[in-house]
């Protein structure tokens, strides 16, 4: 396996609902992914075995493994400090990686990374997860100079360039950071092809927001548009001629505690370069018939110019029994989360394999920008 044998590498937590979108992506779909899967605590699991038991269960095939930073979901506290330990050559994540491999033995260990650790370190941890594992990645935010330059140096000492792959992880990507964060990208791309014009890449971020009613076609509206500002990006400098397309699958990149929040039945579409989405809010909150709003978004995302009644996924079947009123299980919106991510990778992948470029996407960059 080669990392360019790959177009997509999508961010996956071991979250319940992300885990079950996974999980009914056709067979073919699961091949064609390369994941990045971040271990967090996943129902009553906090183990970091225990979170990778849970991916196993749903995609058997090559993964990233990484671990996932935010508090909200941090594995054990103990066992993540733990795995983060520089002490001896890093071993409690190597010990870690050896253990899950014996599982399944196509998984990449990510590399450790923090603000607190030294160079020195950082290049134990490269040798040793190289001489372990042979292939590693290193996931890092472009708009990040320190974490730039741990990327160069990463790119200078690896034995093997083959062996290792770097993400360009921008976050959470608004209107207000779209630039910044393409202008990085580019940036830390020419300085890592600078040293060898043959390193893997990918270019990931996400745009998929936590708040809904600024995208709302009007505000008495339930229909709403979601520009996909990570897809605009990435074919704004050239998409695939340059790097591998990655993003977090429909899904906010940042998490908080969470805080009562008014139902509300949200259906989302994925289409080139934008999600669609149909809200709906109950009258009255306090006796509202859950289902029923479901069953009226379904419908109307059905009715939509961007719906494909030829689409033959498990996310676009759920939508169309929906619409015919069979809600079983499926009137909460977690079960919405896992519809959602299902269908943007089912979509993506074969928007990536049609090459559909969107219009909304920045046409001219100088020849300069790009300078490899």
């Amino acid at each position: 396996m080669t990392f360019n044998d790959y177009d997509y590498v999508p961010t996956i937590r071991t979250r319940s609902a992300e885990l079950l979108g996974i999980k009914n992506l056709r067979d073919k779909s699961k091949s064609q992914i390369l994941p990045q899967v971040r271990l967090c605590r996943v129902s009553r699991t906090t183990s970091a075995e225990g979170a990778l038991d849970k991916w196993l269960e749903v995609h058997s095939g090559p993964a990233i493994i990484q671990l996932e930073h935010s508090k909200s979901l941090l594995l054990d506290d103990k066992e993540y400090h733990d795995l983060m330990n520089p002490d001896d050559r890093f071993s409690s994540w190597a010990n870690f990686i050896a253990n899950s491999r014996q599982k399944n033995q196509n998984l990449i260990p990510g590399l450790l990374y923090n603000e607190q650790i030294s160079k020195r370190d950082f290049i134990i941890e490269l040798k040793r997860l190289e001489s372990d594992f042979g292939k590693m990645v290193f996931n890092f935010n472009p708009m990040d100079k320190r974490a730039v330059a741990a990327a160069s140096t990463a790119a200078s000492v690896v034995d093997d360039l083959s062996n290792i792959l770097f993400i360009l992880d921008s976050g959470q990507i608004s209107r207000e950071r779209q630039m910044a964060s393409l202008n990085a990208t580019i940036s830390a791309m020419n300085e890592l092809r600078q040293i060898d014009p043959r390193i893997d890449i990918v270019a990931s971020g996400t745009s998929f927001p936590n708040n809904f009613p600024p995208y709302l076609t009007s505000p008495k509206s339930s229909e709403g548009v979601i520009p996909m500002l990570e897809w605009d990006n990435y074919h704004s400098f050239g998409g695939r001629q340059f790097a591998i397309y990655g993003d977090y699958a429909a899904i906010h990149g940042e998490f908080y505690k969470g805080s009562f929040a008014q139902f509300v039945a949200r259906v989302d579409y994925p289409t080139p370069g934008e999600w669609i989405f149909e809200r709906h809010r109950p009258e009255n909150p306090k006796s509202c018939d859950r289902a029923k709003l479901y069953v009226a978004a379904a419908q109307n995302i059905m009715t939509t110019e961007s719906w494909d009644n030829e689409l033959d996924t498990w996310g676009s079947d759920i939508i169309r029994q929906v619409s015919d009123g069979n809600t079983e299980l499926f009137h909460s919106p977690a079960k919405w989360i896992s519809v959602r991510l299902n269908m943007h990778i089912e979509r993506v992948l074969q928007f990536l394999e049609d090459g559909v470029v969107t219009q909304s996407a920045i046409d001219e960059l100088n020849d300069d920008d790009l300078n490899w």
